[in-house]
Protein backbone atom coordinates (compact mmCIF):
# COMPACT_ATOMS: atom_id res chain seq x y z
CA UNK A 1 0.00 0.00 0.00
CA UNK A 2 1.82 2.96 -1.30
CA UNK A 3 -0.38 5.07 0.94
CA UNK A 4 1.25 3.87 4.13
CA UNK A 5 4.69 4.41 2.67
CA UNK A 6 3.56 8.53 2.30
CA UNK A 7 1.92 8.64 5.68
CA UNK A 8 5.58 7.72 7.06
CA UNK A 9 7.32 9.84 4.70
CA UNK A 10 4.55 12.91 5.94
CA UNK A 11 5.77 12.19 9.64
CA UNK A 12 9.28 13.25 8.38
CA UNK A 13 8.65 16.55 6.90
CA UNK A 14 8.70 14.63 3.21
CA UNK A 15 11.25 13.26 1.27
CA UNK A 16 13.97 14.31 -1.22
CA UNK A 17 14.18 12.76 -4.74
CA UNK A 18 15.59 13.91 -7.72
CA UNK A 19 14.68 14.27 -12.18
CA UNK A 20 17.48 15.02 -14.37
CA UNK A 21 14.72 17.12 -16.61
CA UNK A 22 11.04 18.35 -16.39
CA UNK A 23 8.44 15.59 -16.06
CA UNK A 24 5.07 15.24 -16.37
CA UNK A 25 3.17 11.95 -16.29
CA UNK A 26 0.02 12.82 -18.21
CA UNK A 27 -1.85 10.74 -20.67
CA UNK A 28 -0.54 11.33 -23.64
CA UNK A 29 -2.56 10.14 -27.56
CA UNK A 30 -2.70 5.88 -27.42
CA UNK A 31 -1.53 5.88 -23.74
CA UNK A 32 -4.15 6.69 -21.67
CA UNK A 33 -3.27 6.85 -17.47
CA UNK A 34 -0.53 8.77 -15.87
CA UNK A 35 0.19 9.51 -12.20
CA UNK A 36 0.19 13.18 -12.87
CA UNK A 37 3.60 14.14 -11.28
CA UNK A 38 4.73 17.23 -12.52
CA UNK A 39 8.19 18.83 -11.66
CA UNK A 40 11.20 20.43 -12.83
CA UNK A 41 14.58 18.85 -13.28
CA UNK A 42 16.84 18.78 -9.47
CA UNK A 43 16.00 17.58 -6.47
CA UNK A 44 12.55 18.32 -4.83
CA UNK A 45 10.84 17.14 -1.48
CA UNK A 46 7.90 15.21 -2.06
CA UNK A 47 5.22 14.20 0.72
CA UNK A 48 1.08 13.79 0.32
CA UNK A 49 -0.29 13.83 -2.95
CA UNK A 50 2.72 14.30 -5.24
CA UNK A 51 4.67 11.22 -3.12
CA UNK A 52 2.21 9.01 -3.93
CA UNK A 53 2.51 10.02 -7.91
CA UNK A 54 6.19 9.76 -7.63
CA UNK A 55 5.58 6.19 -6.69
CA UNK A 56 3.43 4.94 -9.02
CA UNK A 57 4.85 6.51 -12.05
CA UNK A 58 5.50 4.74 -14.45
CA UNK A 59 4.98 6.10 -17.92
CA UNK A 60 7.45 8.81 -17.79
CA UNK A 61 10.28 6.70 -16.73
CA UNK A 62 9.88 4.18 -19.63
CA UNK A 63 9.50 0.91 -17.94
CA UNK A 64 8.30 -1.25 -14.84
CA UNK A 65 12.02 -2.09 -13.66
CA UNK A 66 12.78 2.04 -13.92
CA UNK A 67 9.46 2.44 -12.04
CA UNK A 68 10.69 0.48 -9.51
CA UNK A 69 14.59 2.42 -9.81
CA UNK A 70 12.55 5.44 -8.65
CA UNK A 71 11.02 3.62 -5.96
CA UNK A 72 13.87 2.56 -4.22
CA UNK A 73 15.83 6.06 -4.57
CA UNK A 74 12.47 6.77 -2.63
CA UNK A 75 13.07 4.81 -0.25
CA UNK A 76 16.86 5.32 0.32
CA UNK A 77 15.67 8.97 0.77
CA UNK A 78 13.19 8.20 3.46
CA UNK A 79 15.72 6.00 5.28
CA UNK A 80 18.29 8.51 5.63
CA UNK A 81 15.70 11.12 6.61
CA UNK A 82 14.69 9.10 9.53
CA UNK A 83 18.31 8.21 10.32
CA UNK A 84 19.51 12.51 10.05
CA UNK A 85 16.05 13.45 12.53
CA UNK A 86 17.37 10.21 15.11
CA UNK A 87 13.92 9.00 14.82
CA UNK A 88 15.04 5.19 15.07
CA UNK A 89 16.40 6.48 19.06
CA UNK A 90 12.93 8.74 19.31
CA UNK A 91 10.92 5.82 20.96
CA UNK A 92 7.46 7.78 20.52
CA UNK A 93 7.79 8.75 17.21
CA UNK A 94 9.07 5.02 16.02
CA UNK A 95 6.61 3.75 17.82
CA UNK A 96 3.75 6.05 15.94
CA UNK A 97 5.77 4.93 13.17
CA UNK A 98 5.19 1.12 13.52
CA UNK A 99 1.54 1.81 14.24
CA UNK A 100 1.25 3.25 11.36
CA UNK A 101 2.71 0.31 9.22
CA UNK A 102 0.98 -2.40 10.75
CA UNK A 103 -2.41 -0.66 9.28
CA UNK A 104 -1.03 0.00 6.09
CA UNK A 105 1.41 -2.03 5.06
CA UNK A 106 1.64 -5.98 4.36
CA UNK A 107 4.48 -7.26 6.13
CA UNK A 108 6.27 -11.03 6.73
CA UNK A 109 3.96 -12.55 9.74
CA UNK A 110 7.28 -12.79 11.87
CA UNK A 111 7.49 -8.64 11.84
CA UNK A 112 3.25 -8.51 11.61
CA UNK A 113 2.94 -6.83 15.29
CA UNK A 114 3.35 -3.34 16.21
CA UNK A 115 6.47 -4.28 18.80
CA UNK A 116 8.41 -6.32 16.20
CA UNK A 117 8.23 -3.59 13.94
CA UNK A 118 9.21 -1.13 16.78
CA UNK A 119 11.84 -3.75 17.39
CA UNK A 120 13.13 -3.95 14.37
CA UNK A 121 13.15 -0.29 13.55
CA UNK A 122 15.74 0.47 16.96
CA UNK A 123 18.30 -2.37 15.25
CA UNK A 124 18.48 -0.17 12.14
CA UNK A 125 19.68 2.49 14.29
CA UNK A 126 22.96 0.84 14.18
CA UNK A 127 23.03 -0.03 10.09
CA UNK A 128 24.56 2.83 8.20
CA UNK A 129 23.50 3.86 5.38
CA UNK A 130 26.05 2.75 3.16
CA UNK A 131 25.45 -0.83 4.52
CA UNK A 132 21.83 -0.50 2.73
CA UNK A 133 21.15 -1.44 -0.78
CA UNK A 134 18.07 -1.47 -3.01
CA UNK A 135 17.88 -3.56 -6.29
CA UNK A 136 16.34 -5.60 -8.47
CA UNK A 137 16.11 -9.55 -9.94
CA UNK A 138 17.86 -9.47 -13.06
CA UNK A 139 15.33 -9.82 -15.98
CA UNK A 140 14.90 -10.56 -19.58
CA UNK A 141 12.34 -9.92 -22.02
CA UNK A 142 10.07 -12.84 -22.72
CA UNK A 143 10.49 -13.79 -26.08
CA UNK A 144 7.20 -14.93 -26.58
CA UNK A 145 5.72 -11.46 -24.91
CA UNK A 146 7.67 -8.13 -24.65
CA UNK A 147 5.28 -6.69 -21.73
CA UNK A 148 6.38 -9.97 -19.95
CA UNK A 149 9.89 -10.22 -17.91
CA UNK A 150 11.65 -13.64 -17.15
CA UNK A 151 14.58 -14.13 -14.56
CA UNK A 152 18.18 -13.51 -16.24
CA UNK A 153 20.97 -15.90 -15.84
CA UNK A 154 22.14 -13.60 -13.46
CA UNK A 155 19.49 -13.22 -11.13
CA UNK A 156 20.11 -16.92 -10.02
CA UNK A 157 24.10 -15.16 -8.61
CA UNK A 158 21.78 -12.96 -6.05
CA UNK A 159 19.40 -15.52 -4.93
CA UNK A 160 22.57 -17.54 -3.74
CA UNK A 161 23.99 -14.28 -2.39
CA UNK A 162 20.67 -14.19 -0.55
CA UNK A 163 21.45 -17.48 0.44
CA UNK A 164 24.64 -17.45 1.63
CA UNK A 165 24.16 -14.52 3.67
CA UNK A 166 26.52 -12.28 1.68
CA UNK A 167 26.19 -8.97 1.50
CA UNK A 168 25.38 -6.85 -1.37
CA UNK A 169 27.61 -3.71 -0.48
CA UNK A 170 31.30 -4.16 -0.61
CA UNK A 171 31.82 -3.44 3.15
CA UNK A 172 30.37 -7.15 4.77
CA UNK A 173 32.85 -9.35 6.19
CA UNK A 174 34.61 -11.36 4.31
CA UNK A 175 33.50 -15.51 4.53
CA UNK A 176 35.35 -16.94 7.26
CA UNK A 177 37.44 -20.49 6.85
CA UNK A 178 35.27 -23.35 7.33
CA UNK A 179 32.36 -21.46 5.36
CA UNK A 180 30.42 -22.40 2.22
CA UNK A 181 29.69 -26.17 2.53
CA UNK A 182 31.09 -26.60 6.25
CA UNK A 183 28.92 -23.45 6.77
CA UNK A 184 26.25 -25.38 4.94
CA UNK A 185 26.95 -28.32 7.94
CA UNK A 186 26.13 -25.86 10.85
CA UNK A 187 23.20 -23.98 8.89
CA UNK A 188 21.49 -27.27 8.62
CA UNK A 189 21.55 -27.52 12.48
CA UNK A 190 18.28 -29.41 13.29
CA UNK A 191 17.00 -29.75 9.69
CA UNK A 192 19.47 -32.48 9.01
CA UNK A 193 18.30 -34.42 11.89
CA UNK A 194 18.65 -34.70 15.71
CA UNK A 195 22.76 -33.99 17.04
CA UNK A 196 24.37 -35.07 20.83
CA UNK A 197 26.17 -32.91 23.13
CA UNK A 198 29.39 -32.43 20.91
CA UNK A 199 27.55 -31.31 17.95
CA UNK A 200 27.15 -34.09 15.82
CA UNK A 201 24.61 -35.89 14.08
CA UNK A 202 23.51 -38.94 16.24
CA UNK A 203 21.96 -40.82 13.79
CA UNK A 204 24.32 -42.74 11.69
CA UNK A 205 22.69 -43.82 8.06
CA UNK A 206 22.41 -47.40 6.96
CA UNK A 207 24.39 -49.11 4.62
CA UNK A 208 24.88 -47.76 1.05
CA UNK A 209 22.72 -50.82 -0.42
CA UNK A 210 20.21 -50.09 1.93
CA UNK A 211 19.41 -46.84 1.06
CA UNK A 212 16.23 -46.31 -1.19
CA UNK A 213 16.58 -42.88 -3.56
CA UNK A 214 14.44 -41.52 -5.85
CA UNK A 215 16.06 -39.20 -8.49
CA UNK A 216 13.69 -36.57 -9.83
CA UNK A 217 14.56 -34.31 -12.94
CA UNK A 218 14.35 -30.91 -12.20
CA UNK A 219 16.85 -29.20 -14.78
CA UNK A 220 13.97 -27.51 -16.40
CA UNK A 221 14.31 -23.66 -16.08
CA UNK A 222 12.71 -20.14 -16.85
CA UNK A 223 14.86 -20.19 -19.32
CA UNK A 224 15.97 -23.26 -20.36
CA UNK A 225 14.19 -26.94 -20.73
CA UNK A 226 14.76 -29.89 -19.55
CA UNK A 227 18.08 -32.33 -20.04
CA UNK A 228 16.14 -35.54 -21.11
CA UNK A 229 17.11 -38.95 -19.27
CA UNK A 230 18.87 -36.92 -16.48
CA UNK A 231 17.36 -38.87 -13.61
CA UNK A 232 18.12 -41.90 -15.24
CA UNK A 233 21.85 -40.64 -15.29
CA UNK A 234 22.00 -39.62 -11.72
CA UNK A 235 20.32 -42.56 -10.55
CA UNK A 236 22.65 -45.00 -12.48
CA UNK A 237 25.51 -42.82 -11.03
CA UNK A 238 24.00 -43.89 -7.25
CA UNK A 239 23.95 -47.99 -8.25
CA UNK A 240 27.42 -47.67 -9.23
CA UNK A 241 28.46 -46.18 -6.01
CA UNK A 242 26.51 -49.04 -4.40
CA UNK A 243 23.29 -47.31 -4.03
CA UNK A 244 21.30 -50.15 -5.12
CA UNK A 245 18.07 -49.13 -4.33
CA UNK A 246 18.32 -46.05 -6.36
CA UNK A 247 15.33 -45.46 -9.04
CA UNK A 248 14.50 -43.20 -11.18
CA UNK A 249 11.13 -41.11 -11.02
CA UNK A 250 9.45 -41.41 -14.60
CA UNK A 251 6.83 -38.39 -13.91
CA UNK A 252 7.44 -35.16 -15.92
CA UNK A 253 10.18 -33.33 -15.53
CA UNK A 254 10.18 -30.75 -12.78
CA UNK A 255 11.57 -27.26 -12.38
CA UNK A 256 14.27 -26.11 -9.18
CA UNK A 257 17.08 -23.95 -8.96
CA UNK A 258 19.02 -25.37 -6.62
CA UNK A 259 19.49 -29.27 -6.29
CA UNK A 260 18.40 -30.38 -2.90
CA UNK A 261 17.97 -33.95 -0.97
CA UNK A 262 14.90 -34.03 0.45
CA UNK A 263 13.59 -36.69 3.45
CA UNK A 264 10.35 -36.92 5.00
CA UNK A 265 11.37 -37.57 9.01
CA UNK A 266 14.27 -37.28 11.01
CA UNK A 267 14.93 -40.66 11.32
CA UNK A 268 16.35 -40.53 7.36
CA UNK A 269 18.26 -37.61 7.75
CA UNK A 270 21.62 -39.48 8.07
CA UNK A 271 20.88 -41.36 5.33
CA UNK A 272 20.04 -38.36 3.13
CA UNK A 273 23.53 -37.11 4.25
CA UNK A 274 24.91 -40.06 2.94
CA UNK A 275 23.18 -39.77 -0.23
CA UNK A 276 24.74 -36.19 -0.68
CA UNK A 277 27.76 -37.19 0.63
CA UNK A 278 28.59 -39.71 -2.21
CA UNK A 279 27.07 -37.15 -4.86
CA UNK A 280 29.32 -34.29 -3.52
CA UNK A 281 26.07 -32.18 -3.10
CA UNK A 282 26.38 -29.70 -0.06
CA UNK A 283 25.06 -30.76 3.49
CA UNK A 284 23.29 -27.30 3.42
CA UNK A 285 21.14 -28.69 0.60
CA UNK A 286 20.00 -31.71 2.49
CA UNK A 287 16.25 -30.66 4.15
CA UNK A 288 13.60 -31.91 5.86
CA UNK A 289 9.89 -32.10 4.20
CA UNK A 290 6.35 -33.04 4.11
CA UNK A 291 6.23 -33.19 0.01
CA UNK A 292 8.38 -36.34 -0.07
CA UNK A 293 7.56 -39.79 1.44
CA UNK A 294 10.80 -41.67 0.74
CA UNK A 295 14.46 -39.60 0.13
CA UNK A 296 14.60 -37.55 -2.93
CA UNK A 297 17.41 -36.52 -5.08
CA UNK A 298 16.14 -33.59 -6.68
CA UNK A 299 18.40 -32.74 -9.67
CA UNK A 300 18.15 -28.94 -9.99
CA UNK A 301 18.81 -26.46 -13.08
CA UNK A 302 22.15 -25.97 -11.54
CA UNK A 303 23.49 -29.52 -12.38
CA UNK A 304 22.53 -29.95 -15.91
CA UNK A 305 25.55 -32.36 -16.75
CA UNK A 306 27.99 -34.70 -15.04
CA UNK A 307 27.67 -37.23 -12.27
CA UNK A 308 29.24 -35.00 -9.85
CA UNK A 309 27.88 -32.02 -8.28
CA UNK A 310 29.56 -29.36 -9.63
CA UNK A 311 31.38 -27.05 -6.78
CA UNK A 312 29.63 -23.85 -6.37
CA UNK A 313 31.69 -20.82 -6.14
CA UNK A 314 30.54 -18.29 -3.26
CA UNK A 315 29.85 -15.00 -4.57
CA UNK A 316 32.19 -12.08 -2.92
CA UNK A 317 30.49 -9.18 -0.79
CA UNK A 318 29.33 -6.71 -3.23
CA UNK A 319 29.81 -8.73 -6.27
CA UNK A 320 25.88 -7.73 -7.33
CA UNK A 321 25.23 -8.52 -11.13
CA UNK A 322 25.65 -5.36 -13.31
CA UNK A 323 21.73 -5.82 -14.50
CA UNK A 324 21.05 -5.67 -10.63
CA UNK A 325 20.62 -1.71 -10.76
CA UNK A 326 21.56 -1.75 -6.96
CA UNK A 327 21.65 1.60 -5.15
CA UNK A 328 22.87 2.16 -1.82
CA UNK A 329 21.59 4.01 0.54
CA UNK A 330 24.35 7.02 1.27
CA UNK A 331 24.23 7.77 -2.43
CA UNK A 332 22.62 11.33 -2.24
CA UNK A 333 23.73 12.22 -6.20
CA UNK A 334 21.15 9.90 -7.97
CA UNK A 335 18.30 11.70 -10.28
CA UNK A 336 15.91 9.89 -12.73
CA UNK A 337 15.93 10.27 -16.34
CA UNK A 338 12.54 11.18 -18.03
CA UNK A 339 11.43 9.16 -21.21
CA UNK A 340 11.27 11.46 -23.53
CA UNK A 341 7.88 12.22 -24.21
CA UNK A 342 7.05 12.90 -20.50
CA UNK A 343 9.61 15.97 -20.60
CA UNK A 344 7.88 19.61 -20.51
Amino acid sequence: DFAGVVSMADAVGGVEVCVNQNVWDRPLPGVPGGSGLKMTAGPHKVQGEQALQWLRTRHAWGSDPLRARAQHMYMNSMIRTLKSQNVFTDAGRLMDLAEAATKSLTVSEEIGTVKKLYDLGTQLKTVPTDRITMTTIPTVEDPEDKNHLLPATDADKMWAMLRDDVSFDDKGTKKKKGTGEDAGKDAAGDGAGGQDGAGRPSDEPAADSEIGVLVQNATRSATLGPVTGRAGEIAGSLVEKGFAKATKDTSAALSEERTVVRYPSDELAGDARRVAEAMGIPANAVRKSADVSGITLVVGADWRDGTSYPKQKTPEAGDLPETSDALNGSDTGKCMDVYKPYRW
